[in-house]
């Protein structure tokens, strides 16, 4: 099963992280790079700039598991601590449904984080079919064009949604739309709390398919 790492932090010093994650990489042997993230992007919230998410997709819970007990990722985690505000977070998560919509060419330069608690997680997935497949062409037009949803697996009511689109302006249109609004006011009575939402700006990706 497709597994995805959901890594938050708080860091005024993100272009040091970013080269310290590019000599990582670089460092990496042939074998070290057998278990590696497939798919991987940061983030910023717009909301504030100090808050940032990484996204990495693996093949699966034992590649990450593998990747990180290597000593080379240890040596990362010990010379990234000192550049964090406060304790990273982490959400270890299977993916449960992934959506490809469109162009895949199509440079995303926006993110958005759903983090939502549910015990009908079925009858969401059936609600977003529904809304996919009511969608006119004008509305596919600004609709993401990578999503997919996570479940914790250390609590099975816990669950992450990435939607990943061209704009922030997209997501913006495509939240507008009656289509939206109705799906929103059909899962409401389905989830535990208030969801989360973080709207963020893609400032780095690396796709390592193959």
């Amino acid at each position: 099963m497709r597994f995805t790492q959901l890594i938050e932090i708080h860091t005024e010093h993100i272009e040091e992280l970013t080269r310290l994650d590019a000599d990582y990489l670089e460092s990496l042997g042939p074998e070290e790079r057998t278990t590696l993230f497939r798919r991987g992007h940061t983030a910023v919230d717009r909301d504030d700039p100090t808050h940032f998410f990484t996204i990495l997709e693996f093949d699966s819970y034992e590649s990450m598991v593998v990747t990180m007990a290597t000593e080379t990722s240890h040596q990362l985690s010990a010379a990234i601590a000192p550049l964090i505000i406060g304790e990273p977070k982490f959400c270890n998560g299977d993916v449960l449904h992934r959506e490809s919509i469109g162009d895949q060419t199509v440079e995303r330069t926006f993110t958005q984080i759903i983090e939502i608690r549910t015990r009908d997680i079925e009858e969401l997935r059936r609600l977003d079919t529904d809304y996919l497949e009511k969608l006119d062409p004008s509305e596919r037009d600004v609709l993401f064009r990578t999503g997919h949803t996570i479940v914790d697996r250390d609590d099975p009511e816990h669950f992450f949604t990435i939607l990943e689109f061209d704009s922030y302006e997209s997501m913006v249109a495509t939240m507008a739309t009656s289509t939206s609004e109705e799906l929103s006011a059909a899962i409401a009575p389905l989830i535990i709390g208030v969801p989360r939402f973080w709207s963020c700006d893609v400032i780095h990706r690396e796709v390592r398919e193959g």
